[in-house]
Formats: C-alpha cells, structure tokens, sequence
C-alpha cells in the first residue's frame, strides 16, 4: 500500500503522455492547424487523445492525494501537514479543471454547435498557479520525506520550465507539467512511505 500513491501518480502520467501524444492533438496544437475541420476529419483520436489527458489528470492528482493519507498517520509537524493539504488540495483543483476541459473538447468535437460546461475566464490562470504551485509544493514534501536530489530536481525543474514558458510565450503549456510529476510518481514508487532521518535542521527547528 506504501507504493500505490507512486503507482497512481506514475499510471496518470502515462495516461496524459499517451493522450497528448496522439496525431490529432499534436496537430491542432501546432502552429499549420486546420482547425475544427481537423477534429472533425479525425473524431475518435480527438475524443480518446482528450479523454486519457482527462484520465491522467485525476490519476495523477489522485496520487498526490494518496500519499497525503500515507504522510498524514506519522506527521509529526503542523507546516508539513499544512504544505501536504495545500498541495493535495491545489492538485486536485487543476486537475477537475482539466477534466472538464477535456470533457468540453470531448463534446464539442460531436456537435455542430460547440457546447459544454461554461468554463470562467479565471479559470485558466487559476490552474496556472494551482498546478505549479501543487507541484512544488510535492517535490518539496519529497525533498522532506524522500529525496533531496528528486525534490529539489522536481522544484527546479517546475519552477524553470513555468517562468521559463511565461516570459517567452505569456502561456503555460500543461503537457510541460507532467515531466516532474513522472519524476515524483517514480520517486514514490521506489521509496514507498519510508522517511530519511533528519539531518542539521528539521522542518519543526527551522519553524521555531
């Protein structure tokens, strides 16, 4: 039971890598698309490709979550238990964000007249700090709990690639996010629930 939060985490990756990897996505992304045309010419790719991002998302949350229960019977410090809800709970968030955009991309790409769950314009940049900032905020509990080297390679890459994409393109692309999560879901997989023993400082010290 100790390794199934790496295990979930890792199968949600996969899902999303899959579904974004398919022709069709790849295509409509990229900057000669056709359009709604190319959906329409390639339907089922288009709603399978949508709906294992869609799948992915929830898994992967759903692993960040997991490990959160794992962590919560032998915390032994108010922050941790504070940074381990607010990340579970940002990562949950993004990732019902992401479901209904796949569900929406999913039902438009059937109908004539796109139709859907009315999305707020907030929502975008919500996800935008939600999922960096659930994503830091594992590859810093992992740095705790784990691994320094994957924690703080996790971080670092999260934080480079988002500031990164924002100075550049003003936009965050979501598949970019996915990197230190497969990170995080090995990570957990290979050390399960086990704890590094603390070294100079604790997170309970250095709060004092």
């Amino acid at each position: 039971m100790k390794r199934l939060p790496g295990l979930v985490l890792t199968l949600g990756v996969i899902c999303f890598m899959i579904g974004v990897s398919r022709p069709v996505i790849l295509e409509y992304f990229g900057p000669n698309s056709s359009g709604f045309r190319l959906i329409q010419d390639n339907p089922t790719q288009w709603q399978f490709g949508n709906l294992m991002m869609g799948l992915g998302s929830i898994l992967a949350a759903s692993g960040a979550v997991l490990y959160f229960f794992t962590l919560r019977q032998n915390i032994d410090s108010k922050p941790l238990l504070i940074i381990a809800i607010t990340c579970a709970l940002s990562l949950t968030l993004a990732a019902t964000y992401w479901m209904l955009v796949s569900y929406n991309r999913i039902v438009q790409s059937s109908l004539n007249t796109p139709k859907g769950i009315r999305l707020a314009e907030w929502t975008w940049p919500a996800f935008n700090i939600l999922m960096p900032l659930g994503i830091v905020l594992l590859g810093y509990i992992i740095f705790l709990r784990l691994s320094k080297w994957a924690g703080m390679l996790i971080i670092a890459i999260e934080l480079v690639s988002v500031v990164t994409q924002y100075v550049m393109m003003k936009d965050i692309i979501p598949g970019t996010h996915f990197l230190p999560l497969s990170i995080a879901g090995i990570t957990l997989l290979l050390g399960g629930g086990r704890r590094n023993k603390p070294n100079a400082v604790t997170l309970t010290s250095a709060s004092q």
